[in-house]
């Protein structure tokens, strides 16, 4: 049984309000706040969380409902390394798409995804090629479905690939969007591509949707400057009705908000959360090395000390790639050689860490099946990594006797 529902049972069994069940659970939990210490606003925001908690758990999303209402609310504590030792509180967030606290972190994750597109679009030109915006619509039936939101994605990468056809170099990311405290769904799409008539664009999108309303514009904006514009959609929810950003999050459950084609998609990989996109070290003399992009948007990697060049093809690869290193996955480099060592202790403080991090979401007195999984994986894993490092500890110090 899910933690709510262990909650909402308890709480019937006992005769008392989730409320009081909720303020029982911070006195076995001292990182939360206590109830009687809320401010207003704190009871206000509360109150907000358990109504969209109740839609989520009502379409089917009780552990998501369990993350919104614990969003922020605990943390783990974290110690410098220096001499001084200082600590600080860590949060523990939800990343719910809708969440008013997670919204910028979703934005700032996603700038810094794809930002790098628009520097390798400045030192790589295109004769006639802009950065463009468009508008597409969609008729605002009411209601808002996953089945719907899912089809009308679809609908948008056939039209742009439908404009596109013949084209090389081109890109676009674009957002799902609803109007403010309504279901009116459509989408910002920037775009890196010659010129498109208007009407050609309307004409492909109502055969291809059935929808009719779409816009085009030239960028006035330019860089950076133009993905923070479209990005700002992500940044804060759409509504401040707590019962339609709870059927937002149910909607959008299984789907994204951010799309990525072409020369985007190649940069990203398809990963939404990717949080950087860097390359270790050489696999000859261990130096850093920095993803770049070649003319037609492809990674790869150059080591100016031992002059070799390394090439990543295909979807699969580079979106392989990129999940690689930012999972730190990748330990790069000789096997017997010193590197290699400290690559592996880096991974081993790596897979500490992110073992600390999951042991923070145990329940003090309910326990979460998919975290105690989760948190032997990364003990089994720990274990492999400790024993090839004392493997290649031993194989350097048998060395000198060769």
């Amino acid at each position: 049984m899910n933690v709510l529902g262990s909650f909402a049972s308890e709480a019937q069994a006992w005769g008392i309000s989730m409320g009081d069940r909720f303020e029982l659970e911070t006195l076995c939990r001292p990182s939360l706040k206590p109830l009687e210490k809320f401010s207003d606003e704190d009871h206000a925001d509360f109150k907000f969380r358990s109504h969209v908690a109740e839609v989520l758990v009502f379409g089917g999303l009780s552990g998501k409902a369990a993350r919104y209402l614990d969003c922020a609310r605990k943390g783990i504590v974290l110690r410098c390394q220096g001499d001084e030792q200082h600590e600080f509180l860590s949060p523990m967030y939800c990343d719910l798409r809708f969440c008013p606290r997670c919204a910028p972190r979703r934005f700032a994750r996603l700038y810094a995804k794809h930002s790098s597109v628009l520097d390798h679009i400045h030192r790589n030109p295109i004769r006639g090629f802009r950065l463009r915006g468009i508008t597409l619509t969609s008729r605002n039936t009411g209601q808002l479905t996953t089945e719907q939101i899912k089809k009308f994605n679809k609908d948008v990468k056939k039209t742009l690939r439908l404009l596109m056809k013949g084209v090389k170099g081109w890109g676009a990311i674009w957002v799902n969007e609803v109007g403010f405290n309504n279901t009116n769904l459509h989408t910002h799409v920037l775009i890196y591509c010659p010129y498109i008539g208007k009407e050609k664009l309307k004409a492909i999108w109502r055969k291809v949707s059935g929808h009719v309303v779409a816009g085009i514009r030239q960028s006035q904006l330019f860089g950076p400057k133009a993905l923070l514009y479209m990005l700002k959609y992500v940044s804060k929810p759409p509504s401040d009705d707590p019962e339609m950003v709870g059927r937002l999050e149910v909607a959008f459950h299984g789907t994204r908000r951010v799309h990525a084609l072409g020369l985007f998609y190649d940069f990203a990989g398809g990963d939404e959360d990717n949080l950087q996109s860097e390359w270790k070290n050489c696999p000859l003399c261990a130096d850093g090395l920095a993803i770049l992009a070649s003319k037609r948007g492809k990674p790869y990697c150059v080591c100016n000390s031992c002059g070799i060049q390394l090439f990543f093809r295909g979807k699969t690869g580079i979106s392989r790639l990129l999940h690689m290193v930012r999972r730190e996955i990748l330990i790069p480099g000789k096997a017997d050689g010193t590197d290699y060592g400290i690559a592996l202790f880096d991974r081993l403080q790596h897979l500490k860490s992110q073992k600390e991090e999951l042991e923070g979401k145990r329940g003090l007195i309910f326990r979460d099946s998919d975290v105690e999984n989760a948190i032997e994986i990364v003990d089994s894993e720990i274990e492999t990594v400790q024993g090839e490092l004392a493997k290649t500890a031993r194989t350097k110090q048998r060395e000198p006797n060769k």
